[in-house]
């Protein structure tokens, strides 16, 4: 769940762009075995991706506050170019910009750092899990 700046609770599968409805597919999975969800994974393609181009801010477990811009979004998470690189695997809250039905929203989330690779228009990019 992700809430806006006027604290209202949002599922991702609900997100809205002004420009845009997101009909964003569902994927449930019901496997008991290991190497059957290993087959599945490898079958299911990721959510689709759609580009996102505002403000980002992410806080450190240490209180640094790091400011970069969105790239884009998905139902699983968000990418987010920083100027520094951060550790991986680590739950940071993160804010960024949105529009929802035609208003900007501040939306507040929490997220843990799954990759980070140099971005070639400088900075690194950096994913984040919802």
């Amino acid at each position: 769940m992700l809430r806006t700046s006027s604290g209202v609770m949002i599922h991702p599968l609900d997100l809205r762009s002004s420009e845009r409805t997101f009909a964003w597919p569902k994927i449930l999975l019901s496997c008991t075995r290991f190497d059957e969800l290993n087959k599945l994974k490898m079958e299911i393609q990721r959510p689709t991706r759609y580009p996102l181009h505002g403000k980002a801010q992410v806080a450190l477990p240490s209180q640094k506050v790091l400011a970069g811009r969105t790239m884009g979004i998905s139902t699983g998470g968000i990418c987010i170019v920083l100027d520094d690189q951060i550790p991986l695997g680590i739950p940071c809250p993160i804010r960024f910009e949105m529009y929802l039905s035609g208003e900007l929203h501040i939306i507040t989330a929490s997220a843990k750092s799954v990759y980070g690779v140099f971005a070639s228009q400088g900075g690194f990019r950096v994913g984040f899990e919802f």
